[in-house]
């Protein structure tokens, strides 16, 4: 079971410490009176019951409502297919229980309100949080129905208090100490000075705490590290993003990471660490045993001091697979020649996020040189750190050396046409790179067309998945992939060329192209410009492609004024009757023409619509 308060439910907490079901309840809403505290705890332990309805998915909100109403009254029940009760519909249940407990004179009486099967309860509004404490608190209510014990023995998985800014702390710790939630998820919420501590003793059984943007202050982070990690080796994730950890806060954290040794994942985003934070902490996780993820990004600058107890553990921690180091700036001038080094000594590391660094020539040159050694890094991600073309003989290099990189993103850069051309002269001698990621570098149409020409004659051996968005080569780009993809043998499972400022002859023809391929499986065209002739071949393709799961094509402006809708939503349903692949399809609204309810209704795709 699942407690979720995404707003301030004081009484949430309270009226859930004896629930045995399985439920989430997700509340929304303000304070509560005393007397509508023991109301609703006294109410909600007597059991009323719920009976669940499925919402059908073309019906309007005043047949929804009218529907609600009478399933209610007639106890068909008020949840939707999934098991989720939202506020207005339990709102509306206990006011017809009311007026029943009220005309039965407050005698014993089988009221129909059943939560027993609940997964899952919306209360969205602080007005339906009042109707539902109101419609309990009447004395004919809480006579009529039944007591269940059994619900004091619930065990919960998940307690979800995120942006919570009142929380009931004492009756949280009663809440902890008996249902011993396995995850506490209390991002942006607000923690009172002193409580944490508390509320940590309670929640010594917790796997996962998450308290990303809580402001929390020096002593609070001291309790959680010297009298949570420390002592209980049960958390495995721990999330401090968003949170101030500097000085005293970030020694007591160092401390209370040195005596840990089941931390798997941590998270130290964004904390506004100073360098010499930064390396307290590195330096506290080098002989960690179980440190598996770490994620220390946008915390300022790189310097020699954190350079050296990155390269520390990098070459001494054993479990270390995920290093995020994005946006943390190396000094200018400075040698990294001992991260190099480190980075080529290390076998666990598999995934490396160096992105936002602003890595200049002689940064990235010296990060090449342990790349190209390194023999247990599979995912490198260089986005956004304003690589030029110059970079890419840098990026050439890694790619003919390193033999175990399978994916490799430079999104957000400036490779333009040098650039472009480097990196794929180097996949046509690379065999094991699956995906890469050019999306956002100033490809142009010339560059395409180098590229392609070069796959023809020697395609790369490896690459199944290529993200070409935003690079605005237009439809004479298209042209130039169809030709590539046309005649050689390719492995491309995932093309993406979204808002490539390709026009409907260019679709047409890159539609055309893939109509009979036998691997892809993810196209997304999203974000170009169609035109009658493209949508008659998206309708074709559609119909003959035995290979595509995922098709995505909202977006799509009209290339001219009439007409509006130039496809047909008959023609798509139909095109779908011979498809017995296709999964998933994103279609532009504004595109179909007539009533296309029937699209909706297929049994083997999802249609989704969007403007």
């Amino acid at each position: 079971m699942s407690l979720i308060c995404s707003h301030p439910v004081p009484t949430a907490v309270r009226m859930l410490g004896a629930n045995e079901t399985s439920a989430t309840l997700i509340g929304r809403g303000g304070a509560a009176s005393r007397r509508m505290r023991r109301a609703i705890s006294s109410a909600w332990s007597k059991r009323p019951s719920l009976r669940r309805r499925s919402h059908s998915s073309g019906s309007s909100s005043s047949s929804s409502s009218s529907s609600r109403t009478s399933s209610v009254s007639s106890g068909a029940g008020v949840a939707d297919g999934q098991g989720r009760y939202h506020g207005d519909d339990v709102s509306m249940a206990l006011s017809q229980l009311r007026s029943k407990a009220e005309h039965t004179h407050g005698e014993e009486t089988d009221l129909d309100f059943d939560l027993s099967d609940a997964r899952t309860i919306v209360l969205n509004d602080e007005c339906m949080v009042e109707m539902i404490f109101s419609s309990l608190d009447t004395p004919s209510l809480a006579k009529a129905a039944r007591v269940c014990r059994r619900w004091a023995y619930a065990r919960w998985e998940c307690l979800n208090l995120r942006n919570c800014r009142h929380i009931p702390w004492k009756a949280l710790q009663q809440v902890l100490a008996v249902h011993r939630p396995k995850m506490i998820l209390m991002s942006r919420a607000r923690v009172e000075e002193g409580l944490l501590a508390e509320v940590l003793i309670a929640a010594k059984s917790a796997q996962a705490l998450e308290l990303r943007g809580c402001g929390l202050s020096s002593r609070s982070v001291e309790h959680l590290a010297l009298g949570f990690l420390a002592l209980h080796n049960r958390v495995l994730r721990l999330d401090l993003s968003g949170n101030k950890l500097r000085g005293d806060a970030a020694t007591a954290l160092a401390e209370g990471l040195r005596q840990n040794t089941s931390l798997l994942e941590l998270n130290l985003s964004s904390c506004r660490l100073t360098p010499a934070s930064t390396a307290v902490l590195l330096e506290a996780l080098v002989d960690h045993p179980r440190i598996n993820k770490l994620k220390v990004c946008h915390n300022g600058l790189c310097s020699p001091m954190v350079a050296r107890a990155l390269s520390s553990l990098l070459t001494e921690n054993e479990s270390l697979a995920h290093l995020d180091m994005s946006g943390m700036y190396f000094e200018h001038g400075m040698d990294i020649s001992n991260v190099s080094d480190a980075i080529a000594a290390n076998t666990t590391l598999e995934t490396l996020v160096l992105s936002e660094m602003g890595l200049l020539r002689t940064f990235l040159a010296a990060l090449a040189d342990g790349l190209k050694r390194n023999t247990g890094i599979k995912y490198l991600f260089l986005e956004s750190n304003g690589l030029t073309s110059e970079a890419g003989g840098v990026i050439c290099d890694i790619l003919k050396s390193n033999t175990t990189l399978l994916s490799l993103s430079l999104r957000d850069n400036f490779l333009q046409y040098v650039g472009a051309v480097c990196v794929a002269q180097a996949l046509q001698n690379n065999t094991t790179l699956l995906h890469l990621d050019l999306a956002t570098n100033q490809i142009s149409h010339q560059a395409l067309h180098t590229i392609t020409e070069a796959f023809r004659f020697k395609p790369p051996r490896g690459l199944i998945s290529l993200d070409l968005s935003f690079n605005h080569f237009g439809s004479m780009g298209a042209v130039c992939l169809s030709r590539w993809l046309s005649k050689s043998e390719h492995r491309m499972c995932a093309l993406k060329v979204v808002d490539c400022f390709v026009k409907g002859d260019g679709l047409a023809t890159l539609l055309s192209t893939l109509r009979t391929s036998r691997s892809l499986a993810i196209l997304d065209i999203s974000h170009n410009t169609f035109d009658p002739a493209a949508a008659t071949e998206l309708v074709e393709f559609i119909k003959h492609n035995r290979s595509v799961t995922h098709l995505c094509t909202h977006a799509n402006a009209m290339a001219q004024p009439e007409p509006h809708k130039c496809l047909s939503s008959q023609a798509i349903f139909e095109s779908l009757g011979d498809n017995r692949v296709l999964r998933l399809l994103t279609l532009a609204e504004h595109m179909l023409d007539g009533d296309h309810a029937a699209l909706a209704a297929h049994p083997a795709c999802t249609i989704r619509h969007a403007a």
